[in-house]
């Protein structure tokens, strides 16, 4: 793989360029962790993420001093924050108790609010991350905790079910290789989308026959864009396939009209698409205040 470093070219494999030590502009996975055979390309392990999701603010250490600073940065909270310091230091015809009263209750019952609010997240955020999920090892179906999924497993989903994470279609009950998928809480849509396993892999119907696959998926970094998506599989063996689209299933979209589905995890936890297009975390604030 080839790409521009200023006036020079270079291969992305053994060289870097000043400045981008740490660009990276795609992933190797290792289909079932199953290592390349001998003669073809090097291992190399490679570290990603859980399959955790965290959408609370909050933690029980962080709490009083990240809530303060978010509320203090809104233009009428520190406004009366000045006041009240300016009335406790000067000699003011006024009572400082006026001004640090109002802003003291304020702060008070908006930060327990937001604590109930980041709880609740946290409460959602556990229930998601203990889901049990079917993963295939040494071709026996293995359930495990959500949270404990990883780049590279092979993932047995069933009907009606929702994808745990984003994952390559390997394939499906279905004898042409297809599957059906409502994606309507990831953009809203509730009609049945149809993709398509890999055209080298979607013979497999059973656990033992894809457990045996061994191939690699080198694909792009994690981006928030539902449509898009650029890839190739290489079975080894055999010849290279390009991925797309197609052949992606996100997390959050839900499993229909088909039996059961295998796919390998290429994208887990705060990198799938759907963690990647949620709404900033911080305060919401006005116009005026930004």
């Amino acid at each position: 793989m080839l790409r521009e470093c200023g006036t020079n070219t270079c291969e992305v494999a053994d060289c870097e360029c000043a400045g981008e030590e740490n660009w990276v502009d795609s992933r190797t996975i290792y289909v079932g962790h199953r290592e390349p055979p001998p003669g073809a390309e090097a291992y190399i392990p490679q570290r990603y993420p859980d399959n955790r999701i965290v959408s609370s603010k909050y933690t029980f250490w962080n709490f009083v001093p990240k809530n303060l600073f978010e509320q203090f940065r809104r233009i009428a909270n520190f406004y009366f924050l000045i006041i009240f310091l300016v009335q406790l230091i000067i000699d003011t015809p006024t009572s400082p108790v006026t001004s640090g009263l109002p802003l003291f209750f304020v702060i008070t019952v908006t930060a327990i609010k937001q604590g109930y609010e980041d709880w609740l997240r946290h409460k959602a955020d556990n229930a998601v991350n203990r889901c049990p999920v079917h993963i295939i090892q040494h071709g026996k179906v293995v359930r495990k905790q959500s949270r404990k999924l990883r780049v590279g497993d092979i993932v047995l989903v069933k009907e009606d079910e929702t994808f745990p994470c984003d994952l390559i279609f390997l394939s499906s009950s279905r004898e042409d290789g297809t599957c059906f998928v409502t994606t309507a809480s990831l953009d809203g849509e509730s009609s049945h989308k149809t993709y398509f396993a890999v055209q080298d892999t979607k013979s497999f119907h059973t656990e033992e026959e894809v457990d045996r696959i061994n191939a690699t998926i080198e694909c792009e970094q994690p981006q928030p864009d539902l449509y898009k998506f650029v890839g190739r599989i290489n079975i080894y063996q055999n010849r290279d396939e390009p991925l797309g689209s197609e052949n992606l299933l996100l997390r959050g979209a839900t499993l229909k009209n088909t039996e059961y589905i295998f796919g390998v995890a290429i994208y887990t936890g705060m990198e799938t698409k759907m963690a990647l297009n949620y709404q900033s975390k911080s305060q919401k604030r006005s116009a005026v205040e930004k």
